[in-house]
C-alpha cells in the first residue's frame, strides 16, 4: 500500500509518496523529470516488487510539479536541493534514482549534504558546464511556454498527448501515471476538464534556470557510485556529453539503453528497476 504526505520546505509544499516492497528494506529515493510527476515511476516500482527485494521507495513530485506546491521565481536549484533533503527527513545512505533535472536535484543534494547517498542512478541528469547563468531563450523553455494546458476531459488529453512528442514509445504504466499524477481538475473549466498539474510557466523557470546551479564543479568530490544511464537514441545526451561527465567524477560506470531516448524510465522501465536492483543489492555500490 502506499501512503501519501506532504513536507515543507521554505514555504513549499512538497508531495511524497511511500510504498514498502516485499516487507520494506533499504531506502530508494525516485525523482522525476521536469514537466512530469512521481506516478511516472510507477512501472520501475512494479518491476522493481517483482524482483522480490525488499525495498522502502520514496518517490515525490518536484516543487511546480504534481501534487506540490509552486514556488517564487526566479527558481533557485539549492532550494530545489533543499526539497530532496527534506522529502529524506534525516535519513542517511539512501539509494538516488534521479531523471533528468531529478538527477541534477539529487546530485545537488548530496553536494549540499555528502552521505546522504549510498549510490546514485543518474538517468541522463542536466548538469551542464560553464558559463553558469541563466537562459530565458533555452529551447525547451520557449516550448514550455506555448505548451497547451487545459483541455476539456482527460479523455481529450489522452488523446493529445498519447505516443506523441515527449511520449513516444512509453509504457503504458508510465503514461496512465502521468494521466493521474500529471493532470488535474480545471477550477475554471466544465466539469470534466482537466488541466497539466506543471503551470508552463514553472516549467519553463525550470529549463530557463538549469544552466546557473554549479554541480559541474563540484563532481569530482561526490563520493558515492554512480550509473550513469543514457539512452542510445538521445540528442540531449550523445557520448560526448557523457564523456565529459564521467571524467569528473570518481567511480562511475555507463548503461546505454537500446531503442530509447532521453525518457529510458518510461521507455525501459525493466532496465532502471534492474539497475537499482542491483544497488540495493551491492552488485556495483561497493
Amino acid at each position: 500500500m502506499t501512503s501519501h504526505e506532504q513536507v515543507v520546505n521554505g514555504g513549499v509544499r512538497i508531495a511524497v509518496a511511500h510504498e514498502s516492497l516485499n516487507g520494506g528494506g533499504p531506502a530508494v529515493l525516485l525523482a522525476h523529470a521536469t514537466g512530469f510527476c512521481k506516478e511516472v515511476w510507477r512501472p520501475v516500482i512494479e518491476d522493481l516488487k517483482a524482483t522480490g527485494l525488499g525495498i522502502d521507495v520514496l518517490s515525490f513530485d518536484q516543487r511546480g510539479h504534481g501534487n506540490s506546491g509552486s514556488f517564487a521565481r526566479p527558481l533557485d536549484w539549492g532550494s530545489i536541493a533543499r526539497d530532496v533533503l527534506a522529502v529524506l527527513d534525516g535519513r542517511r545512505g539512501v539509494i538516488g534514482v534521479g531523471h533528468s533535472s531529478g538527477g541534477t536535484a539529487l546530485t545537488l543534494a548530496e553536494i549540499l549534504a555528502p552521505g546522504t547517498f549510498r549510490s546514485l542512478v543518474l538517468i541522463e541528469p542536466i548538469i551542464p558546464p560553464p558559463p553558469f547563468k541563466r537562459n530565458d531563450d533555452e529551447p525547451m523553455a520557449l516550448s514550455a511556454l506555448k505548451r497547451t494546458r487545459r483541455f476539456p476531459s482527460r479523455a481529450a488529453a489522452a488523446e493529445r498527448l498519447h505516443g506523441k512528442g515527449a511520449f513516444v514509445d512509453w509504457d503504458e504504466r508510465a503514461f496512465v501515471g502521468y494521466l493521474d499524477g500529471g493532470l488535474r481538475p480545471d477550477p475554471d473549466g466544465d466539469d470534466d476538464a482537466v488541466m497539466l498539474s506543471c503551470d508552463p510557466r514553472d516549467e519553463a523557470e525550470f529549463f530557463q534556470t538549469l544552466t546557473e546551479h554549479r554541480a559541474w564543479s563540484h563532481l569530482g568530490g561526490i563520493d558515492p557510485p554512480v550509473e550513469l544511464i543514457a539512452g542510445e537514441e538521445s540528442e540531449s545526451h550523445p557520448p560526448r556529453r557523457l564523456g565529459l561527465l564521467t571524467s569528473r567524477m570518481q567511480l562511475v560506470t555507463v548503461t546505454w539503453v537500446p531503442r530509447t531516448n532521453h525518457f529510458v524510465p518510461q521507455q525501459r522501465p525493466d532496465v532502471i528497476a534492474a539497475a537499482i536492483a542491483a544497488a540495493v543489492s551491492g552488485e556495483w555500490a561497493d
